[in-house]
């Protein structure tokens, strides 16, 4: 049964999730499509994980968004490809912590954050397509 992209796309969110709060991690049942959530965190929901979780062949990990570079490096590639001029101000804004913030600012005092939630969302589809593809995971939109 294939996996719905939307959902995928939640569980890259899930998976994605600032460290520092615990681990998150997201699967992929291959037989079934079904996303299996769990996280280490103390406060969290018990979660059911299978006992064989860990069969590659049967449930392959969700990456994060820094598996799929879509980090940073997609950051770059938007402003180089949309706005130029703000090049090394972003390079500065990244080399520090709590760069996506000051990156949203920025964004928004040049009217491009819509821009810039527009292109994300396409990039990390096509990133979700092609990981599903590499991985032989059947997908539905």
């Amino acid at each position: 049964m294939p996996v719905q992209l939307s959902e995928l796309e939640d569980a890259l969110e899930y998976s994605s999730i600032d460290y520092s709060f615990g681990c998150y991690s997201a699967y992929v049942n291959l037989e079934t499509g079904e996303l299996i959530h769990y996280s280490d965190e103390i406060d969290a929901p018990e979660a059911e994980i299978p006992d064989d979780i860990d069969d590659s062949k049967k449930y392959v990990q969700v990456p994060t968004k820094k598996d799929l570079d879509l980090g940073k490096p997609l950051v770059i590639r938007f402003a180089t490809e949309t706005i130029p001029e703000e090049l090394d101000r972003v390079h500065g804004i990244f080399s520090r912590r709590g760069a996506y913030q000051r990156f949203k600012v920025l964004l928004s005092s040049i009217d491009k954050l819509d821009a810039w939630y527009q292109f994300e969302a396409a990039e990390q589809k096509l990133a979700l397509i092609k990981w599903c593809k590499d991985n032989d995971i059947e997908f539905g939109e």
